[in-house]
């Protein structure tokens, strides 16, 4: 019975994971498509007006992913905006799959960004952060394994925050707001310092690089190994568990037939002990009237 709960709180936890993924998924795309239809209106469009796609686009708060997506519709014609065009070029990749120590070691390449575009690009940057933590804690204990915290010292140097401890505040910050949008669910200690990642919960997504994909054709290769292994654990547990029910149920059916048979022996012995018409037992009285010798008169004892 235990087993079979613990299979039924698991299953539910991943269909909850899996309904909100798909939730999420559906809240990105109305994101995303407002983005990628002015694009499409704009490809030919002038410099002044690809680059204002370009920054509404880095601006846009719930965005997390399909950079990519709109640097390829834009293709064209950045590539025939000289420098200004690379700019806009190298920022679309640097919000698609960059980091913010990407834009710290060669600001030149990329655009002024405003506040609110190196909000989301720390943003991005402490995705990557727990992205590469959830893969290694992954891939270390096959599978198996959630992540359990991750340190303010992993995501400060991520950030270009090498002292946590006058920049712990700093690095709060950047995590509360990834936690309010919902990049990624979980809990802050400060006592510890690190963040308490939430296995349940799917973390955002971000663009992957043409030069990553066999990479991650790869990963996805063993964590399909992983799966089949896991199914194969569960289905020989589920036979286990199917031998266990039947052996206990057939346990329980011979302990209700014998407790059965035990009541009905004891019932028939009832029956034939008891004295319907006087309450005394017959038994009694052949017994008596053997030792008397007088017919079944009882003696009378002396006054």
């Amino acid at each position: 019975r235990g087993r079979v709960e613990d299979s039924t709180a698991t299953m539910s936890k991943a269909t909850a994971g899996k309904e909100e993924s798909v939730l999420r998924q559906d809240e990105d795309t109305l994101v995303l498509e407002p983005l990628v239809q002015a694009a499409q209106e704009s490809k030919d469009s002038n410099v002044a007006t690809i680059r204002s796609i370009v920054m509404k686009v880095l601006t846009e708060p719930k965005l997390f992913a399909g950079y990519d997506q709109i640097k390829a519709i834009l293709q064209d014609s950045l590539s025939s905006a000289g420098a200004e065009g690379a700019k806009l070029s190298h920022s679309l990749d640097l919000f698609s799959y960059g980091t913010f120590s990407d834009y710290q070691s060669d600001k030149t390449k990329y655009l002024d960004l405003t506040g609110a575009q190196l909000l989301k690009l720390r943003q991005l940057t402490a995705l990557t952060v727990v992205q590469h933590a959830c893969v290694k804690a992954f891939q270390s204990k096959g599978g198996t394994g959630a992540v359990a915290l991750i340190s303010y010292q992993e995501f400060a140097e991520a950030l270009q925050l090498p002292n946590v401890a006058e920049n712990s505040r700093e690095v709060e910050d950047i995590l509360v707001s990834c936690l309010y949008m919902g990049v990624f669910r979980g809990k802050l200690c400060q006592q510890s310092r690190s963040l308490h990642l939430s296995a349940r919960h799917p973390i955002r997504p971000r663009d992957v690089p043409v030069s990553q994909i066999p990479v991650l054709a790869e990963q996805i290769r063993g964590l399909l190994t992983l799966l089949q292994s896991a199914q194969s654990n569960l289905d020989q547990k589920k036979q286990n568990a199917d031998v266990e029910t039947r052996a206990m149920a057939a346990f329980w059916k011979q302990v209700d037939e014998r407790k059965k048979k035990n009541e009905s022996a004891a019932m028939m012995r009832w029956d034939q002990d008891v004295d319907v018409g006087g309450g005394s037992t017959r038994r009694q009285k052949r017994g008596r009237a053997a030792a008397s010798g007088d017919g079944g008169n009882f003696p009378r004892f002396p006054s």
